[in-house]
């Protein structure tokens, strides 16, 4: 029994020279990763990102016009008008 105390000294050391080197590290950590950030905010390609979050926004809405807008009246109406100019001609 008198074992066990000196075993959960032993383990409180440990961790309290864990957290004392992180702490020392903690200043260093953070200016590693401020700087990984400055320099990912810095050298991103904005112009590509809002390119393509354009494209994607044109090619839906239009996707979206055709699909459940006026244009899907406006194909049924040209495709409707064919049809009937061809079988009305294929008519004796």
């Amino acid at each position: 029994m008198e074992q066990l105390p000196l075993i959960k000294l032993e383990i409180e050391g440990m961790k309290h020279q864990i957290i004392h080197h992180f702490m020392s590290y903690q200043v260093e950590l953070s200016d590693c990763v401020k700087t990984a950030i400055e320099d990912t905010i810095n050298n991103y390609d904005y112009v590509s990102a809002v390119k393509q979050a354009a494209g994607e926004i044109i090619e839906g809405t239009i996707k979206h016009y055709f699909k459940y807008g006026d244009g899907r009246k406006m194909i049924e109406d040209s495709l409707q008008k064919g049809l009937d100019e061809a079988f009305s001609r294929s008519e004796p």
